[in-house]
């Protein structure tokens, strides 16, 4: 379940080009959280302020309990965080609504505030509501229960393109961080994107199956090939070579896939094998 909401707050007497260029788009977006199982969120807009999101922009519904957020980074989902007592610490967020804390698990000095936490090695919970989420950025919420739980935020549409910097030899987790469905055409890899493949996440998991224009359902990933790459041996019959994103097919052909959507708030993984400072672009919804 996903319900967005966007509204565009444009002055009348503007033209189309000038409405478009001056609109202040802002949106709400609310993602259903599937139970005892890890959620793979993206977020989809800037805070108002034009500032990158904090886990306090991030809205749990009433019956948001026992659950854990983490982090989705280059090289896994675990990430070293610095809490305000200057210690680093290896952790998941946990969110406290404020009766549920005991003020002998706070640091010294601080009180109960409803929010999202980190326990320090001295056994203290350090509310850590300020830490950001980078823009393009994937966390996982993990839904222990509370039925129909959802999670979502306010904010306003980047009306820049984002780059989705990529890290070799690992899987780099991201997502359409845009509050509009695009497909995969929309991706638009640097000229040193090389032998990469990309795969989608999914609550369950991170292989899907997909249909191919000759309508096999295939188990892969998806590969990028620059029209030069290919040979048209390759290729099913009455198929052009053209630079985009391909699947196999049982028949040992190539399918091209650039229509596949991608849904607002995705998340998927690219598999950077080479290509120094390749990165990967996510348009503007404006």
């Amino acid at each position: 379940m996903k319900k967005l909401m966007i509204a565009a707050a444009v002055a009348a007497t503007a033209g189309i080009a000038g409405a478009i260029e001056s609109a202040n788009v802002v949106g709400y977006q609310n993602n259903g959280l599937v139970n005892d199982t890890l959620n793979w969120l993206c977020h989809s807009f800037k805070s108002i302020d034009g500032r990158l999101w904090t886990l306090a922009d991030l809205n749990p519904s009433d019956d948001f309990s026992a659950s854990s957020l983490q982090f989705l980074s280059a090289t896994g989902s675990t990430k070293k965080f610095k809490l305000p007592n200057g210690d680093e610490v290896y952790g998941e967020f946990e969110y406290w609504r404020e009766d549920e804390i005991d003020d002998g698990d706070l640091p010294d000095g601080a009180t109960a505030t409803t929010g999202w936490y980190l326990w320090g090695e001295d056994g203290k919970l350090y509310l850590m509501s300020n830490t950001q989420i980078p823009e393009g950025g994937m966390f996982a919420i993990n839904a222990l229960d509370g039925d129909e739980a959802t999670i979502g935020g306010a904010g306003q549409v980047d009306a820049e393109d984002t780059d989705l910097t990529l890290v070799n030899d690992t899987l780099n987790w991201y997502g359409n961080c845009t509050p509009v469905a695009i497909t995969l055409a929309d991706l638009i890899p640097s000229d040193d994107f090389s032998a990469s493949s990309l795969q989608f996440l999914s609550a369950t998991g991170s292989t899907k199956k997909f249909t191919l224009p000759n309508s096999d359902l295939v188990y892969g990933e998806f590969e990028y090939w620059r029209e030069d790459e290919i040979d048209a041996g390759d290729l099913p019959d009455g198929a052009t070579a053209t630079t985009g994103w391909y699947l196999w097919g049982e028949d040992g052909k190539l399918y091209l896939m650039n229509t596949t959507p991608i849904p607002a708030g995705a998340g998927f993984g690219i598999n950077a094998l080479d290509g120094d400072e390749a990165y990967l672009t996510v348009p503007s919804a404006l």
